[in-house]
C-alpha cells in the first residue's frame, strides 16, 4: 500500500477531490447551529452583528444559513485553498447571496479587513496552520480582526475526543519524551486521495491558553458530545466529536 504523501493545508484543500467532496454539502449540523445562535447572542444580537467573518470557508456550505439568520449582515469568507474560494464564489452567485464574498486568505496571515463583530471558523480551521507558531499568530489574527466585545465561535478536533483517540494520543506523547518520535504528538494525519495534512488535534487547557494569550476572555468549550447531551440530541460512538469554542475580544 503506498504511503500518503503529506503537504501543506493549501495544497491538500487545493486538489479536485477536495474541493469536489464538498461542493455537494449545503447544511450546517445541529452543533453548528446551536453554535451560531450562541455566538450572535453573545455579540449583543442579529441589530449588533453588522460584519461577520468566516475562516475556513471551504466551498461555503455553511454560508446560506449563515446569510439567512444575519440577512442584514456583510459576510466575508476566507479560504486558504483557491480552488475553495471559487467554489464558493459561485455558490455566493448562484444563491445570490448578497452582501456575501469569499478571498483567498491563510488565518496565520490574515491581519486586514477588520473589525468584525463576529468569526466563525466551522471547518476545524485553526487545527490547519503548522507549526505551533502559526496556530499562535493564527488566534492572535482572529482576535486582531474583532472588535472589543466581538465574538469567536470555532469548531476544533480534540485529543481526548473518545477513549480510543485519548490513549493514541498519550502513547504518542510517550514516544516524543523519549525521543523516538520527532512531530507533533498532537498531530493525526488527515488523508484524502494519496495526500495527507497534520490536523492538529488540541486539549482544552491548550485552548484557553491560546485564547488567553490572544487576548480572549470568557472562553467556553464544550464538546458536540457534552451539548447533543444537554439538547437531547445523539451523537455517535465514532463521531471525532469536536469542540466548540466561544471567546469574547
Amino acid at each position: 500500500m503506498r504511503r500518503a504523501r503529506v503537504v501543506h493545508a493549501e495544497s491538500f484543500w487545493s486538489t479536485e477531490t477536495a474541493v469536489g467532496s464538498l461542493i455537494d454539502r449545503d447544511t450546517m449540523t445541529r452543533y453548528e447551529a446551536r453554535g451560531l445562535r450562541d455566538c450572535v447572542a453573545l455579540a449583543g444580537g442579529t441589530s449588533a452583528v453588522r460584519r461577520v467573518g468566516i475562516v475556513g470557508i471551504g466551498a461555503g456550505r455553511e454560508l446560506p444559513e449563515i446569510h439567512a439568520a444575519l440577512p442584514d449582515a456583510e459576510i466575508v469568507g476566507w479560504d486558504i485553498s483557491e480552488p475553495m474560494v471559487d467554489a464558493c464564489r459561485r455558490r455566493i452567485a448562484d444563491r445570490s447571496l448578497d452582501r456575501c464574498s469569499a478571498e483567498r486568505g491563510d488565518v496565520a496571515e490574515l491581519r486586514d479587513g477588520g473589525p468584525f463583530d463576529m468569526l466563525v471558523a466551522f471547518n476545524a480551521a485553526l487545527c490547519y496552520p503548522q507549526p505551533a507558531g502559526r496556530r499562535a499568530a493564527a488566534f492572535a489574527n482572529t482576535a486582531h480582526l474583532l472588535r472589543p466585545g466581538g465574538v469567536l465561535m470555532a469548531v476544533l478536533q480534540q485529543r481526548n475526543a473518545r477513549p480510543d483517540w485519548a490513549l493514541w494520543f498519550a502513547a504518542r506523547r510517550a514516544i516524543r519524551r523519549i525521543g523516538l518520535l520527532r512531530v507533533d504528538p498532537d498531530d493525526h494525519l488527515s488523508v484524502l486521495d494519496g495526500t495527507a495534512v497534520p490536523v492538529h488535534h488540541y486539549s482544552p487547557g491548550e485552548l484557553r491558553r491560546m485564547a488567553a494569550e490572544a487576548g480572549y476572555a470568557e472562553v467556553r468549550i464544550e464538546s458536540i458530545r457534552a451539548m447533543g447531551r444537554r439538547l437531547g440530541f445523539a451523537v455517535p460512538w465514532r463521531s471525532p466529536n469536536p469542540v466548540v469554542m466561544t471567546a469574547i475580544r
